[in-house]
């Protein structure tokens, strides 16, 4: 299968059928300045809220990296569209840190991959 066709009928289709949801349910209204800093560290990711036992729920594991850059600052972006035509979408994420009462993780930095409706990356 070429890369175009799968993500034209193999990814949407599993989108179809639910895997978003997770994704979704991962958005938090909270706003994170894209002008913080801050050093990366090891830790566990987590997603949720803290509740009054200071738990949360924790994401597996998932590979360290691409590291495209290491000067994050150059990458921080409002419109990842560059020049090509696209629908607005808004994403608000939160980074909890597990060692610490799932508290919001200020500064974390997140890379969001993202490709045209052709396959091509922006």
């Amino acid at each position: 299968m070429q890369r175009k066709d799968f993500l034209r009928k193999g990814l949407f289709a599993a989108l179809g059928a639910g895997t978003i949801t997770p994704l979704i349910s991962a958005c938090n209204k909270e706003d994170i300045s894209a002008n913080s800093s801050t050093t990366p560290n090891n830790s566990n990711t987590a997603t949720g809220t803290p509740t009054s036992s200071d738990s949360c729920t924790i994401s597996p594991m998932e590979t360290a990296g691409p590291f495209p850059t290491k000067t994050p600052s150059s990458l921080v972006t409002n419109d990842i569209r560059s020049d090509r035509p696209g629908v607005p979408l808004t994403i608000r994420i939160t980074i909890n840190n597990s060692k610490n009462s799932c508290a919001a993780l200020a500064g974390a930095i997140v890379d969001i991959w993202h490709c045209d409706k052709d396959g091509y990356y922006s």
